[in-house]
């Protein structure tokens, strides 16, 4: 028994220490402990006060509800992480996890740096929506706070704006894409089970099969955050509105399903919900789509994938190119200039985006800046498209 006591004095010990040699700063929504250092402390409150201004533009949470302001602490290493979870809840995560409190103020998101500083904002977009949604609602159902953690851990933090900026999460389309081509359009009484298991899916079924609990919320909230269709848009807004802060998790699953899913159809939802995400494309299926299409000379078709395919991902060269190409083939110089530019900006190949260049300011007559793009090319790979470069810059020296 001594032995035992001695154990928790160290443990709690350890704990007062990490408390004391932590850098603190404050802002308007957190409390926040780096290990780093105080400008690190500072810097990530200012970051996660973002992070709240992002989420409350969907939730609208009136944040004068708060019992105080909320807290992360934010360990160098793993190992500090790991020995400070080890004394709290006698094991560790391999990711961020938010510690939750019968207390509300004890409540805390507890982390670690990564070196792979990717992953790191992952984290924080993903357990800081988690710590939001939780700080409102005590327990809300798991499919809304595993949902929207996903749908928004690929949003990112611009210091210049202090701003969040949203980027579309497809990770978890395929997977999802999988499940509902198992379920038989015809059978609906498995399509109503599927829908009333995901709305009340429990931490226990969550944790059996989490590669398709989390696809499945993602997608539901994907599917009602986007959809054209204003009867199932305003589910999730219904579903919002209805939670209640002390309400057990069962309680708000009740008055969920009660008041915000009760009026549509089960099967009929879920009928919408699958050919929704299964009409959704991921950027690579999108890209593939635009080059089919532009090989078949279907130039609006193929305009309209790579329009898509730049919504999801604008630091891809390859579409900006092609959309280059559209645009000179419909005689639209100046546009396709600026396309191909863009290409280039952002990490294109530069022989064959300056050869389409120069052939484009030909095209437009404007031969000077041809000789500067085809040159350019020619000088980017001399065998490759350089030898197209070549003749063309051959052509026009001769005329």
């Amino acid at each position: 028994m001594k032995k035992n006591i001695i154990v928790v004095l160290l443990l709690l010990t350890c704990v007062f220490a990490w408390a004391q040699t932590s850098n603190v700063d404050e802002s308007s929504y957190y409390k926040v402990y780096s290990d780093v250092s105080l400008n690190h402390a500072r810097e990530t409150a200012q970051k996660l006060d973002a992070y709240f201004d992002f989420y409350s533009s969907y939730f609208h949470f009136d944040p004068t509800n708060l019992e105080g302001k909320l807290t992360l602490r934010l360990f160098n290493d793993k190992e500090d992480f790991d020995s400070y979870l080890t004394g709290i809840i006698s094991e560790t995560r391999d990711s961020f996890v938010f510690l939750q409190y019968s207390n509300a103020e004890k409540n805390e998101l507890v982390g670690f740096m990564d070196t792979d500083k990717d992953k790191f904002n992952t984290y924080l977009a993903h357990y800081s929506m988690i710590q939001y949604l939780k700080s409102f609602v005590k327990n809300p159902p798991l499919w809304m706070q595993m949902g929207f953690a996903v749908y928004f851990e690929k949003c990112y933090y611009d210091p210049y704006e202090d701003t969040i900026v949203y980027i579309e999460n497809l990770d978890w389309l395929n997977t999802l894409k999988g499940l509902l081509n198992e379920i038989d359009p015809e059978d609906y009484s498995r399509q109503v089970y599927v829908m009333t298991e995901l709305l009340t899916m429990t931490p226990d079924s969550f944790s059996r099969n989490m590669e398709a609990s989390y696809a499945e919320a993602w997608g539901l909230v994907y599917f009602l955050m986007n959809t054209s269709s204003k009867e199932y848009s305003r589910i999730l807004w219904d579903s919002i509105s209805l939670l209640n802060y002390e309400s057990s998790r069962k309680e708000n699953e009740l008055q969920v399903i009660n008041g915000a899913f009760g009026w549509a159809t089960k099967n009929r939802l879920i009928g919408s919900f699958s050919n929704f995400i299964l009409g959704t494309k991921t950027f690579p299926a999108l890209v593939q789509d635009g080059m089919s299409q532009y090989n078949m000379q279907d130039y609006t078709a193929s305009e309209t994938s790579f329009m898509k395919a730049v919504e999801l991902r604008d630091t891809h060269p390859l579409p900006y190119y092609y959309l280059g190409l559209i645009n000179y083939t419909n005689g639209n110089y100046s546009a396709a200039q600026s396309y191909y530019d863009t290409s280039l900006a952002v990490g294109g190949e530069e022989s064959f985006t300056y050869y389409a260049m120069g052939v484009n300011a030909y095209a437009a007559g404007q031969f000077s800046d041809a000789r500067i793009y085809l040159q350019y090319s020619f000088q980017s790979d001399p065998s490759g498209y350089g030898e197209k470069a070549f003749e063309l810059l051959t052509k026009i020296e001769e005329n």
